[in-house]
């Protein structure tokens, strides 16, 4: 009991502590309901930004990116200070609004540094609100690093591309050291009727990789839906029981799934 106590503090003292870099990073404070958000700015000739009170993850409002005939681009002006060789968290929730998209339709997230720029770009996959994980590690150190957020339509694309983006947040990863718990507790996994996977994580771990093996040790295909890993169909499996190996940068994890 004195072991599950501690254990408790412990993750109430990182979670109540993990401080998220980025100013306004949950889109709701504008200084008008057409601007950029406060602490963020834009670079683009084509496209508009717009406050979204009716459709969001976190708080009350997102916001809308109206992406014109190029890519459209919106980042920090509050500095976000990083250091080297220390491992960050990088979530954000995003949506698309409408159907003319296809598999090259993207969203990239970007810090520049003179040493190491960091790039990540996740396609967009439905009309769903997504999360988007990842993690950096800075090769330099620097107090004003700068977050960018960059929609870039498919070829062909219109002026009615709309993204919505809410809830971005970098954080410091916990050390292991520093905390140490069971992954059991902090990775929830569901099935649909329709054999859809969804896996929910607690904020500080990242999915590295996921495997299925039958009953009988054989390796099974999976077809991600998103780039986080953390929504798969499996409607190619037959019915029965699977095996799941689950690898994040907490260790690994197996748990057992029916699929009906």
């Amino acid at each position: 009991m004195k072991r599950i106590l501690l254990l408790a503090l412990l993750l109430i003292n990182y979670f109540g502590n993990a401080q998220n870099l980025v100013s306004n990073g949950n889109m709701e404070v504008f200084s008008s309901p057409t601007s950029t958000p406060t602490g963020w700015s834009s670079s683009s000739d084509f496209g508009d930004f717009n406050q979204n009170t009716t459709d969001f993850t976190e708080g009350a409002s997102s916001v809308e990116f109206t992406a014109g005939f190029s890519d459209l681009m919106m980042f920090t002006t509050v500095d976000i200070p990083l250091e080297s060789g220390k491992t960050y968290i990088i979530k954000y929730d995003y949506k698309y609004l409408g159907s003319d998209f296809d598999a090259n339709d993207n969203i990239e997230f970007s810090f520049y540094s003179a040493t190491a720029p960091f790039l990540h770009g996740t396609n967009i996959q439905d009309n769903n609100w997504n999360t988007v994980t990842t993690q950096f590690i800075p090769t330099e150190t620097k107090s004003d690093f700068e977050a960018t957020i960059r929609v870039i339509p498919a070829a062909g694309i219109g002026s009615n591309y709309k993204v919505l983006i809410d809830n971005v947040q970098v954080f410091e990863a916990a050390p292991l050291s520093t905390i140490s718990f069971n992954l059991k507790d902090n990775i929830n996994i569901y099935t649909s009727p329709y054999k859809q996977l969804k896996i929910d994580t607690s904020a500080d771990i990242v999915i590295l990789d996921i495997a299925a093996y039958s009953i009988i040790g054989q390796k099974q295909k999976l077809t991600p839906n998103t780039k986080a890993l953390t929504n798969f169909n499996l409607s190619t499996l037959s019915s029965g029981v699977y095996i799941l190996k689950i690898t994040t940068n907490k260790g690994s994890l197996t748990k057992k799934i029916l699929l009906k």
